[in-house]
């Protein structure tokens, strides 16, 4: 199944190329689009912000079109919230979502699953996102020596303010979750084209070798997951498919007790006729049942005084689909 978060990530990009085309109705649709399909309302509003700030450093001219391309995203923003089918259930869920962070933390610490909504430590930061915070760095010291170089406003400077403010805004974010990255890297990829641009002036054949390097990055990076994913442990598609294959056919309607939950998907998909304990965010369960929730994390730890009794009465579950 496609995850909606990649859908409201292309919306995201759509957004930025809408504000950067200054069309304040197309960056209305991206925003009634990732808002529409997706709980994380909260991150094309921060955009907006922090263009309607950004936009009084502008001339009056100016600065009315860009407060008029903020407010016509905010609307689209708040368009997608009401008209989604689940309003108010969105809002709730973006509001669940936005605490798992923090639980992870604390209540959910020591969970084997979900290392994309821990936080970044600095080093291991530098590490994943050294990339995107070099482009930082270089945009914001383009940005000042094209500001010191002139006095006057240039139209590239708000533009170049709003993606700058936005990438300091998802990098720091990254201390707390990483999946920040997601909106992180996009960003800084718009910001490489404004400098790519803006050496073009000087020397274009500096911006296309950049160009290449870059893309030959991308496909040396794109190489090695693939290599990471080809030798990382057992597969687990395989072996739940084998496990899914071995509950007889004449089990319709009866319970899977599934320890983890990225293994439901093939059970949807096999053996729609069966029940199972979650396929959503794990951390639903605990805001559920969270007595639920420890017991199922106490069989995973194995450290369940009756595992028999619990999944069979609890969770009245007639089969068990456990790696852990």
């Amino acid at each position: 199944l496609l995850r909606p978060h990649t859908l409201a990530v292309l919306a995201f990009i759509l957004f930025q190329i809408a504000i950067l085309s200054r069309r304040p109705r197309l960056t209305a649709l991206a925003a009634f689009i990732f808002t529409l399909s997706y709980h994380a309302f909260y991150i094309p509003l921060a955009g907006m912000f922090f263009l309607f700030c950004l936009s009084f450093l502008e001339e009056r001219i100016e600065s009315l079109q860009w407060r008029r391309i903020a407010l016509h995203g905010a609307f689209g923003c708040f368009a997608g919230i009401l008209v989604n089918p689940y309003f108010p259930g969105n809002v709730v869920l973006a509001v669940i979502h936005a605490r798992i962070p923090s639980l992870m933390q604390k209540e959910l610490s020591g969970l084997n699953f979900g290392e994309e909504l821990l936080p970044v430590r600095a080093d291991h930061l530098l590490q994943i996102f050294h990339g995107p915070l070099l482009v930082i760095l270089l945009g914001t010291f383009l940005l000042g020596f094209q500001m010191r170089q002139s006095d006057q406003k240039r139209s590239f400077s708000l533009p170049f303010g709003h993606l700058l403010s936005a990438a300091i805004f998802f990098q720091t974010l990254c201390f707390q979750i990483a999946r920040a990255g997601e909106y992180l890297v996009p960003i800084c990829g718009f910001i490489l084209i404004l400098i790519f641009e803006e050496w073009k002036k000087w020397w274009k054949g500096l911006s296309l070798c950049l160009s290449l390097l870059l893309v030959g990055q991308i496909f040396y990076l794109n190489f090695k997951v693939q290599e990471w994913v080809s030798t990382t442990g057992i597969d687990t598609k395989e072996e739940t498919i084998r496990a899914i294959a071995a509950i007889p056919k004449e089990a319709r309607g009866l319970k899977v007790f599934n320890c983890e939950w990225d293994r439901s998907p093939y059970l949807l998909y096999f053996r729609p006729d069966l029940k199972f304990v979650d396929i959503l965010d794990p951390s639903f369960l605990y805001f559920a049942d969270s007595a639920a929730f420890k017991g199922r994390e106490e069989i995973r730890n194995d450290t369940s005084a009756d595992i028999y009794g619990f999944v069979r009465k609890a969770f009245k579950a007639d089969y068990v689909l456990c790696r852990d």
